[in-house]
């Protein structure tokens, strides 16, 4: 039953709208997997109809992602969902509207250049790529790292494939605001996940 504030304004059960905020988030990533799974694809380490159902419930908590690694280039920093300036400071953005780790899709992540990219330039063909979040841990490999203008959006669409594109201002030794885009693309190698079963928990929790 809602229960009624002293204004009269009804206030539902915490349950009844952690329940509503699950169903809304299975209904749409299940329609966007399902529009990628009907296009090909060429990567057999992560499934089509999978989603971050618990990465993308902790985040809505607390807007945390997960952390990123690439060993040979001694990165290792935190992942928080938006772009902002606030966010950038301390940690890597996840730029909204694209995919969350573990999804079909191209997960885009955003950095300074001067603090958790700023050794992002020394990065080749090749090099891994870890990222880790509540639904497990998710292996690249780089692809590419081309230059863009900073109005390429293009680089962050996806083809129905799990995909990684991190971005940064370029030249990383331009004084000011810098012209341009470093952009890295990478494909999902192999996936881990996690052995919790958090989104059965988080499931059972509320039916």
């Amino acid at each position: 039953m809602a229960e009624r504030t002293k204004n009269g304004v009804r206030r539902l059960p915490i349950g009844l709208v952690l329940a509503a905020a699950i169903i809304a988030i299975v209904a749409a990533v299940g329609a966007a997997s399902r529009a990628e799974v009907g296009r090909p694809t060429a990567n057999p380490h992560v499934s089509g109809m999978e989603f971050a159902l618990a990465t993308r419930m902790t985040a809505l908590a607390n807007g945390s992602v997960g952390t990123i690694e690439i060993p040979r280039l001694e990165i290792e920093a935190p992942i928080v969902d938006g772009i902002d300036e606030r966010v950038m400071d301390r940690a890597v953005g996840r730029i909204l509207r694209t995919a969350y780790p573990g999804e079909p899709g191209n997960v885009g992540l955003a950095a300074h250049r001067t603090t958790h990219f700023r050794e992002l330039g020394r990065v080749v063909p090749g090099d891994r790529i870890r990222v880790r979040t509540p639904d497990g841990l998710f292996h690249y490999r780089v692809d590419t790292a081309f230059v863009v203008r900073p109005n390429r959006t293009d680089v962050l669409r996806g083809d129905g494939r799990a995909r990684l594109t991190l971005i940064t201002c370029f030249p990383f030794d331009f004084r000011g605001a810098a012209p341009m885009r470093f952009v890295v693309q990478a494909s999902a190698i192999g996936t881990e996940f996690s052995t919790t079963s958090r989104k059965d928990q988080l499931l059972a929790a509320v039916l």
